[in-house]
Order: structure tokens, then C-alpha cells, then sequence
């Protein structure tokens, strides 16, 4: 019956599924970073122009949150916008405060990747692992890496923190328990190469 009644065809249009506020952002994260800052202004509803159906107070709301949130921590785009849908259905209204945040620079996926990597790196986890929470948060690869190689970290220094700080500084006795201690520094998220650096020392 929905396919053939204009009102719910049109509330369906206001309020697209819930997939499709990733997919959305998805695209106004690769347009970003080809746009000057003029561009930015032209491509982005200012509050103050917003159409005179959607409630000021609103717009208004959608960005106090935002900016609360940013002035505690650094966020992923992803990561913010998931925040804002908890607290507001208005996925149109927080994709475009999120575009005039990213514009104005108070938003950054690659600053948050930087801070996330040193922050995770610090806590004993590998790059590989770093790398996968940043995909989950939103990050693109390509900007993860980049975080983590501009981050200079010394990873035998920190795979062997981690490994000591749950094993302890003894090497291995045995071949099971080596094999043990590997798979936990797997997890962690080192690499097959700075493990084996690790225990050939």
C-alpha cells in the first residue's frame, strides 16, 4: 500500500533508512578534500539561509552539541555524526553542520587520526589494530596510514612494552607458551615481522 500513497513516499524521502546516513557522509567525506574554502562556503546552507521548514532552533541544537562534544575531544566524522542521530532525526540538518565543521577546520578525520593513533599506540597496541578501529570509526585507510607513519612510533619498543607488561621480561622457556605470548601480540595488533624482531632478540 506505501508504494502507491504520495504521503508516505514523502515522509520516506524525509527520513531515509537508517544505512543511509554512512553512505551519505561516505560521499561528503571524498568531496571534502577537493574543495577550496570558497567552494566550502557556496556548498554549505548557512543557518541563517536554511530553509524556512526546518526549525532555526534546531539548527541551532544540532551544532551546540557538536561543538560540546569537539571541545572535549578530537571525533571522527562518522563518529560525531553517529553521536548527533542519537540525540537528533535530522540526518539532512547534522550532514550539513558536520560539512560547515569540517570547512571551518573545527572538524578533522585526520587530526582525530593522529590523536587516536598516539593515544592507542601509547596503550600497547600495533599498528594493524590501530588501522582496524580507525575503519570502524569512519577513517579511511589512506588517512590512517598516513596518521600512523607521520606518528614515528617505535614499534619494538612497543610491542616489547606490551609483552612485558603481560608476561614479563623472561623469554619463553617453551615453545607453547611462546606460541601463546604470540598470538596475544597478534591480537594487540603487531605485525608478523615486529614479533618475530621481538623474539630474535
Amino acid at each position: 500500500m506505501s508504494d502507491n500513497n504520495p504521503s508516505l513516499l514523502q515522509a520516506e524521502r524525509r527520513h531515509p533508512p537508517a544505512e543511509a546516513p554512512l553512505q551519505g557522509l561516505t560521499r561528503s567525506q571524498e568531496r571534502l578534500p577537493l574543495l577550496a574554502q570558497k567552494e566550502c562556503d557556496q556548498a554549505v546552507v548557512p543557518a541563517s539561509e536554511a530553509p524556512q521548514q526546518t526549525s532555526q532552533e534546531l539548527v541551532k541544537s544540532v551544532r551546540r552539541s557538536a561543538m560540546d562534544l569537539l571541545a572535549r575531544r578530537e571525533y571522527s566524522t562518522v563518529e560525531l555524526q553517529r553521536k548527533l542521530l542519537v540525540k537528533f532525526s535530522a540526518y539532512e540538518i547534522i550532514d550539513r553542520e558536520l560539512t560547515r565543521l569540517t570547512c571551518q577546520g573545527l572538524l578533522s578525520d585526520e587530526r582525530f587520526a593522529e590523536a587516536y593513533s598516539r593515544y592507542r599506540s601509547g596503550a600497547g597496541f600495533g599498528p594493524s589494530r590501530i588501522l582496524l578501529e580507525l575503519r570502524q570509526k569512519g577513517v579511511k585507510d589512506e588517512l590512517s596510514k598516513q596518521a600512523i607513519k607521520k606518528g614515528g612510533f617505535d614499534w619494538y619498543r612497543l610491542v616489547k612494552f606490551a609483552k612485558e607488561k603481560k608476561f614479563g621480561r623472561e623469554a619463553p622457556a617453551e615453545s607453547k607458551e611462546k606460541a601463546r605470548q604470540v598470538r596475544f601480540l597478534q591480537y594487540r595488533g603487531f605485525t608478523t615481522d615486529q614479533i618475530a624482531e621481538l623474539y630474535a632478540s
